[in-house]
């Protein structure tokens, strides 16, 4: 029993290992477009518990040395101001990526936006009839921007997702080093556990609060712009 599972497990990472050279996200700009480098890891997860072979590597530019050193030069740099700020230090390391899912993110506010004066316009063709070709347009029009409004909400997440993980990881990275460098004096100044809640607690809820930045202005531009 034990060996049909073993040769089963085997056939799945065969199957899978298979696939890694042209559905890997990195590599395809279509695979990530459409996140369908998920669908092998879901299907090989839905046989069996996942392993560490199962999985890419992660990229150079998503470790946890990469995010360290990128939030360190921000933070460096932004030390010579008078009044340095945290806030200032993550975008300056990371706001390439931040402005990227805000695009996303108002990619899928427009066309979300978009679906109901298309509908309008159908029901309003329906009943009053024209060419057959406004009708196939507005029929496309719509099957087009509910395609791009589940891509873009698909990416938002995905991109704040990783960009959350660089965060913690970039901070956690961060405390880790300069709590090795303290000197004994300035260690006797706090506590062990002061240094564990920065490391865990704190990176953790800038985690959070990165992946849902973006849904304050969104919030408050739907509720808007549907008011009108």
């Amino acid at each position: 029993m034990n060996m049909e599972e073993n040769s089963k497990d085997a056939q799945s990472s065969v199957r899978l290992s298979s696939k890694k050279s042209f559905v890997h996200p990195e590599e395809q700009v279509w695979a990530d477009l459409l996140l369908s480098w998920l669908s092998p890891l879901i299907r090989l997860a839905n046989e069996r518990p996942l392993k560490e072979e199962d999985v890419w590597p992660c990229p150079t530019s998503e470790t946890v040395h990469q995010q360290g050193s990128q939030f360190w030069e921000a933070w460096n740099h932004e030390r010579k101001r008078a009044e340095p700020s945290m806030v200032r230090a993550l975008l300056g390391a990371f706001g390439h990526r931040f402005f990227i899912a805000g695009c996303w993110q108002l990619s899928f506010l427009l066309f979300q936006l978009a679906q109901p004066f298309l509908v309008g316009a159908l029901v309003q063709f329906i009943s009053e009839g024209g060419s057959l070709g406004r009708g196939i347009g507005l029929a496309l029009g719509f099957a087009g921007a509910s395609l791009i409004c589940s891509i873009s909400i698909s990416q938002a997440l995905s991109q704040l997702r990783k960009l959350g993980v660089a965060v913690r990881c970039g901070v956690m990275m961060a405390v880790y080093e300069q709590a090795l460098r303290l000197t004994t004096a300035a260690r006797m100044s706090g506590t062990v556990g002061q240094t564990t809640n920065l490391m865990a607690i704190d990176a953790e809820k800038l985690n959070i609060a990165v992946q849902f930045a973006h849904f304050l202005w969104y919030l408050i531009s739907f509720v808007s712009l549907c008011s009108f």
